[in-house]
């Protein structure tokens, strides 16, 4: 009996220790928006911004459609704001792959994630996604 009482004893106490409630963590930002807006902007402006990355990919290919896709980076936003860990977690095209690498490799500073007031880093993944885009016909 003693056992089901020390147990009994155990069990809550450390359902009390780990239900307290602590602060919420926040989310890393881009520029300060809590949304992907900036971001998106950010990345769209940039993607071609060094070279012409259209130059790289056949004519054709572009042409067929053959390079469409979303490339998925998996990336970390550091204690102290840098993108840190970048890796390509769904590509779609070599070179594509290699310009979204580009791009956030050379992103500035976010604002960290926060636990309990102290920066943390954060582990974080976004999808940029490629598409052809066609010049309408002038009849």
């Amino acid at each position: 009996m003693k056992k089901i009482y020390i147990i009994s004893c155990m069990l809550f106490l450390s359902c009390v220790a780990f239900g307290q409630q602590f602060p919420e963590s926040s989310k890393p930002l881009f520029d300060g928006d809590q949304g992907n807006e900036k971001l998106n902007r950010y990345i769209y402006s940039q993607i071609g911004a060094e070279e012409d990355i259209l130059s790289q990919i056949r004519k054709e290919e572009f042409l067929n459609d053959s390079i469409v896709g979303i490339v998925v980076i998996r990336f970390a936003i550091d204690v102290d704001g840098s993108v840190v860990d970048t890796e390509i977690f769904h590509k779609a095209h070599p070179i594509l792959d290699k310009e979204v690498l580009r791009v956030f490799n050379s992103m500035p500073k976010w604002t960290p994630s926060f636990n309990q007031e102290k920066p943390v880093k954060m582990q974080m993944a976004h999808p940029v996604i490629f598409a052809p885009v066609k010049k309408p016909d002038n009849d």
